[in-house]
């Protein structure tokens, strides 16, 4: 699990699955508090191997892009 850190007005954090192993362990990434990501409360789930996120705040919340 990746925790974001705290929502920062136009902060990026890109997440890379850089050993290719989501799609056995899968990547979750998980937004600090009540924070959401892409409108949702819910983990976001990288399961596809080498496949990397690029997550953007807005300074309240995470959106993946």
């Amino acid at each position: 699990t990746v925790t974001l850190p705290a929502a920062s007005a136009g902060r990026q954090v890109i997440i890379k699955d850089a050993g290719g192993t989501a799609a056995t362990d899968a990547i979750t990434i998980a937004s600090p508090g009540s924070e959401e990501i892409d409108g949702s409360t819910n983990d976001f789930v990288l399961e596809v191997n080498y496949a990397a996120v690029t997550c953007v705040s807005n300074g309240s919340h995470w959106f993946i892009v």
